[in-house]
């Protein structure tokens, strides 16, 4: 496997001292506990346990992280942008995705709580990851004849999609979520809050994308092409 194919397992706390090492004390859209004055015995068994996968290595001076998890860090913290993106019926685990050089997706594996996938992704390839990782629709038409290029007016499908913007998805109802099934919302690292959303609306004969900012919305016909148009412009 080429290594920037490479996917990372971390526990909880040997990302928290990751971070550190890099100078964050916080990552937004990930909760880690353990992060700040930590004890020197959990620190060290984290460190021996990175070290043993061969993630750290000892060297004159301290201690040096593998170089491609090390980029991948870097984009983390140089990240201005985030992706948030979650599966209406958690059928998809919920992703983090860091936008620097590449898309560094960060999302929890496994049924403990206790571990994380990190993965790279050139940001060329950004629309056929996140459809990967669900943010999707199954239709019965090919893409290309389901593909639009111009906007519809679907005014319900507009206030649909705003209902759900700028909630948190903990405390969306039913009617918040209305006939979403995914959403993708792009967070401003700086300013720590929602910019934009993408939402994916089922309707009865046809699926639909609604793209909510400040503006408002603006709705689409969709198709997987049409998404990723829209993705790009966004990266």
């Amino acid at each position: 496997m080429p290594e920037h194919d490479e996917a990372y397992y971390l526990k909880n706390f040997e990302l928290a001292v990751l971070l550190s090492m890099k100078g964050m004390t916080e990552l937004f859209g990930i909760r880690i506990a353990g992060i700040q004055n930590p004890e020197k015995a959990a620190v060290y068994q984290a460190l021996f346990a990175l070290e043993k996968k061969k993630l750290l290595s000892a060297e004159e001076g301290g201690m040096t992280i593998k170089p491609r998890l090390d980029s991948l860090l870097d984009d983390i913290k140089n990240a201005e942008e985030m992706l948030y993106y979650t599966d209406r019926l958690a059928e998809n685990p919920d992703q983090c995705i860091y936008l620097s050089r590449e898309a560094v997706f960060l999302s929890g594996y496994g049924k403990s709580g206790e571990m994380n996938r990190l993965e790279g992704v050139s940001l060329d390839a950004l629309p056929e990851k996140l459809c990967e990782c669900g943010f999707h629709l199954e239709n019965l038409a090919s893409d290309e004849k389901l593909y639009r290029r111009e906007e519809v007016i679907r005014p319900e499908m507009g206030a649909q999609a705003e209902r759900l913007f700028g909630k948190e998805f903990c405390a969306a109802g039913a009617d918040d979520w209305g006939a979403v099934t995914d959403c993708l919302r792009v967070f401003s690292l700086k300013e720590k809050r929602c910019v934009r959303q993408y939402a994916l609306i089922k309707d009865k004969l046809e699926d639909y994308i609604g793209v909510t900012d400040a503006s408002g919305t603006k709705v689409y016909r969709y198709s997987k092409k049409k998404m990723a148009e829209l993705l790009k412009k966004n990266s």
